[in-house]
């Protein structure tokens, strides 16, 4: 059964394990998107005086007790509904929760984005459906972490033609179109990569520094047009999205 728990304990071993915090903090390639969601702002705190993972870590705080029983409640449903799909999860983790606080002096920190590292969902403050929701969607990324096999599988019986793209040839996209950023839910550095079949070429989608979906072509790097990206993304996100509501 899967139930949810709330540790600031949890939530530092997962992001300093983390293998996307580590690729920002080491990789000089890397700088504009530290810059962009991590590295403090002004003059007094310059890129590089702190890492990602302290960054981070200054910024959460306990979620409430009722809406861990809440989260605990919307996980134990998750399940089902991805066997439903024929996703078959053997042994759910225990999913530990926090809340991203609100700073005036990093406010793109992960573009005000929820997202998840390890079985930690770092989530910004919400109630009601909209949390329901997140944490939903939240919850079927850290499977996806932790049960790629059984993820890869799906997809390869929802999405024909589907293809791996090598980890040295995304990191090659991102060389050649400074303005992506990596998504620490499907992050290159630790999640498979994929391209969509089209017409004409295989398509992968990425991010953009104003979040908006960005199609390139896998194989030159070409952007692709903006209604394209509308149609396709990362297999994660498609399937996290599809079951944001039971």
């Amino acid at each position: 059964m899967t139930h949810a728990i709330s540790s600031l304990e949890q939530a530092w071993d997962d992001s300093h394990r983390n293998a996307y915090l580590h690729r920002l903090y080491t990789d000089p390639h890397a700088l504009p998107e530290r810059c962009l969601k991590y590295a403090p702002p002004d003059a007094l705190s310059p890129p590089g005086e702190e890492s990602p993972h302290l960054i981070l870590y200054r910024h959460i705080q306990l979620v409430p007790d009722d809406l861990v029983k809440v989260a605990s409640a919307t996980l134990q449903q998750l399940v089902p509904d991805l066997y439903g799909l024929g996703i078959h999860i053997p042994s759910p983790p225990v999913m530990n929760l926090v809340f991203l606080q609100a700073c005036d002096r990093l406010p793109g920190l992960e573009m005000g984005a929820s997202f998840t590292m390890g079985t930690t969902m770092f989530l910004r403050p919400r109630s009601g459906d909209m949390f329901r929701t997140v944490v939903r969607h939240e919850g079927v990324h850290i499977l996806q972490r932790l049960y790629p096999n059984v993820f890869d599988e799906y997809y390869a019986r929802v999405y024909p033609g589907l293809r791996i793209v090598p980890r040295h040839h995304v990191q090659a996209l991102f060389h050649q179109h400074p303005s992506l950023i990596d998504n620490p839910d499907c992050s290159f550095t630790d999640t498979t990569q994929y391209a969509f079949p089209s017409t004409d070429t295989m398509i992968v989608v990425f991010y953009d520094k104003t979040l908006s979906t960005i199609a390139l072509d896998a194989s030159t790097g070409a952007p692709l047009p903006d209604v394209i990206a509308s149609e396709y993304h990362h297999p994660h996100e498609l399937i996290a999205s599809m079951l944001e509501t039971p």
